[in-house]
């Protein structure tokens, strides 16, 4: 599969730069998973359907506003949909610093300003911020 065919099979329409910006999540999380072991999907098919796709097929759903995304390991749903949703803000939470990496490094290489990285247990969260 292609990631095209799985962005038109969603029915979810797609600017040139969010086409690069999975490009680049589908890339780097291969290279990255070979050194750091940020998920079990070793192979682009895997990555594109569970990792990418997987995390945008809730997108109508999902609406302006916030998001919450508890253990989020390298960043997913939370990348995607903070690509795709520029007027969500997304926050992703882990306890796993070395997989947020890849969030906060993806985050640079496409400039997703929506998104908030927070290393933390979910416990730690405040409870008093809403989402």
């Amino acid at each position: 599969m292609r990631l095209v065919d799985g962005l038109n099979y969603l029915e979810l329409a797609y600017s040139k730069n969010q086409l690069i910006c999975l490009k680049t999540i589908l890339h780097e999380h291969l290279k990255w998973n070979k050194v750091y072991n940020i998920s079990a999907h070793r192979d682009e098919k895997n990555v594109l359907i569970y990792q990418i796709l997987d995390s945008l097929t809730p997108h109508d759903f999902i609406r302006d506003g916030r998001l919450l995304d508890v253990g989020t390991g390298p960043g997913f749903p939370g990348l995607p949909l903070a690509l795709f949703f520029p007027n969500t803000h997304v926050t992703v939470v882990d306890s796993n610093d070395k997989k947020l990496a890849f969030s906060r490094h993806i985050k640079a290489l496409c400039n997703i300003g929506n998104l908030q990285i927070v290393h933390k247990r979910i416990e730690e969260l405040p409870t008093t911020q809403q989402f």
